[in-house]
């Protein structure tokens, strides 16, 4: 391997090493940007749906609370029939 870089760089110069570097750079850099977007679109979509499933869970909560306190909970549905 250290026999290529030397031939490398006797033939070409030092440059050559880097040859490719700078459109490659550029193509990496922009799949990056778009892996970073979709991940952070992803988590605000999941972020917000956590957020509904969350109120709903809290609207269901204070309906039973209000269920119970109204003495209607505490009975049961055959309570009358004995």
């Amino acid at each position: 391997m250290v026999d290529c870089f030397r031939k490398v760089t006797a033939a070409e110069g030092f440059g050559a090493l880097w040859a490719g570097v700078g459109p490659r750079m550029v193509v990496v850099g922009a799949l990056f940007g778009v892996s970073m977007l979709s991940f952070e679109m992803l988590k605000l979509q999941l972020k917000h749906a956590g957020n509904k499933s969350a109120a709903a869970a809290e609207a269901a909560s204070r309906e039973q609370a209000r269920y119970a306190s109204s003495g209607a909970g505490a009975k049961g549905p055959d309570s009358d029939r004995a």
